[in-house]
């Protein structure tokens, strides 16, 4: 699914993208890192259920793939911080798991 999406995404024109991400802890994340594009700014937050993985884990994988962003302590959090730091041109994306966008609603 991850796949699908970053390709629509990037057939969008934009300036700069910036990713809300969460996942649980119950995920296969080891393939899902390579699949996002470096030259984005990641925005790592816990997803608000039992499975969410903290989002300082999130953070430390992404690192080791070459992903760059910061941690946030809630997904709104996170949300509000990749919109004060997206211009008018940019993409914001929501995902990881279809959690972070319940999470948001």
């Amino acid at each position: 699914g991850i796949e699908a999406v970053m390709e629509q995404v990037m057939r969008t024109p934009f300036n700069e993208l910036h990713i809300v991400w969460s996942m649980v802890s119950d995920k296969d994340r080891s393939q899902i890192w390579s699949l996002l594009p470096k030259n984005a700014t990641y925005y790592f937050a816990r997803a608000d259920v039992p499975r969410g993985l903290e989002a300082d884990v999130l953070k430390r994988e992404a690192e080791a793939e070459g992903l760059q962003g910061s941690t946030y302590a809630s997904l709104a959090l996170a949300l509000r911080a990749a919109r004060s730091a997206a211009g008018r041109e940019d993409f914001i994306l929501i995902s990881g798991s279809t959690f972070s966008v319940a999470g948001i609603l």
